[in-house]
């Protein structure tokens, strides 16, 4: 048991009483400060819009090298295995798969309601759709609000503030589906609602900066190994639009597979036409070859040959064969030399190191195109 000292209690029922006594002589401030946080809770529940996150995964199979010899080829393993799932996030995250995903989606101008005190953002379908030809980059992310008016006409106003462009206002009435034209921007905006769209009702739109979408796209995306040894990669996206989150998500995995089926297609196309290339030249070879047999055999006017002559024989053909498959690995060299001396910025994918005999320079060659994929 743990008794505490006489002192200790007699200063503990002080301290209460105190407390008592000021919250007594005090209590409309407590009360008022209560009154106004609930206040400020309701305030920002109503005013902020909540953020939903959608979750997808992703299967990365073994991505494939092209770097296997003739024999790989012929025992169908034209690609070795190589599983990179570092590398494969790096393409989940870049910026091409996710301009792609902006360019299938239309997120590049976006659409707000305006009717309230929080605009709310209107996806995936909006009354007003603009058409834009052209804008200067200054105007990218100004806001264009719109009022809806009777008759099929509406209220536009732009306004822009800054230091690269001198200040600018436009503000007109116009029709739906008239072109709307000035120095720095061209377009039409268009009433897409089915005779729903109401008069009075205001709205905005913008045209946004692809630097600053994708930046902002990445701030609300993950993606990350969905365990330390699984080749699954788990991807989640935060959006205050559930849908739009869903079809972000989705569309990222649609473009990162159609881009995986793009560059796995293009290395299969340049190694399947450097094999018929081969063909065709070793086909001709073999055809001498078997003319040059059937002329020796008539001109010496025998059938069978004797062991020695046979075995002669085989030699000639094994010394054919090691010249057919040294003249393609000479062709392999000399397509790697030409893609190495005209494309210096190695842009282009890099061919393919079928027939390349060297171990170092296929590895080389593999480094490089696993280099070109994440680059």
């Amino acid at each position: 048991m743990n008794n505490k000292p006489a002192a200790q209690v007699r200063e503990d029922e002080f301290e209460l009483r105190y407390f008592y006594h000021l919250l007594r002589a005090r209590w409309r401030w407590f009360l008022l400060t209560f009154v106004l946080l609930c206040a400020a809770g309701f305030l920002y529940m109503k005013l902020t819009l909540p953020v939903y996150q959608s979750t997808a995964s992703v299967i990365v199979e073994d991505s494939k090298s092209g770097a296997g010899d003739i024999e790989d080829f012929l025992s169908s393993d034209l690609f070795g295995s190589n599983l990179n799932l570092p590398t494969e996030i790096g393409i989940l995250r870049s910026r091409s798969v996710f301009e792609e995903t902006i360019r299938r989606l239309g997120l590049d101008v976006q659409y707000w309601s305006t009717n309230r005190v929080t605009p709310f953002p209107l996806y995936p379908k909006s009354p007003l759709h603009a058409d834009f030809d052209t804008i200067v980059p200054e105007f990218r992310e100004q806001t264009f609000k719109v009022l809806t008016l009777e008759g099929g006409r509406y209220e536009l106003e732009v306004e822009y503030e800054g230091d690269k462009l001198p200040s600018y206002r436009f503000a007109k009435t116009l029709k739906y589906g008239e072109n709307v034209k000035t120095e720095y921007f061209s377009f039409t905006l268009n009433d897409v609602s089915e005779g729903r769209l109401q008069p009075d009702r205001s709205y905005a739109f913008k045209v946004r900066s692809i630097n600053r979408l994708v930046a902002e796209m990445l701030e609300n995306y993950t993606a990350q190994p969905l365990e330390k040894d699984a080749n699954i990669v788990q991807l989640t996206y935060r959006d205050v639009i559930p849908a739009r989150a869903l079809d972000v998500l989705n569309t990222i995995s649609e473009a990162y597979i159609d881009r995986d089926m793009r560059d796995k297609a293009q290395v299969a196309s340049l190694t399947l036409r450097f094999v018929d290339e081969q063909l065709k030249t070793t086909g001709s070879d073999l055809g001498d070859t078997e003319r040059k047999l059937q002329a020796f055999k008539e001109r010496n006017k025998t059938v069978d040959l004797s062991e020695q002559s046979r075995s002669v024989l085989e030699r000639v053909n094994e010394l054919d064969v090691e010249r057919v498959k040294t003249s393609i690995e000479l062709a392999s060299a000399k397509q790697l030399y030409d893609y190495v001396t005209k494309y210096d910025d190695l842009t282009p994918l890099a061919p393919t190191a079928l027939g390349i005999p060297d171990p170092l320079l296929v590895q080389l060659v593999t480094e490089c195109q696993s280099m070109q994929t994440k680059r």
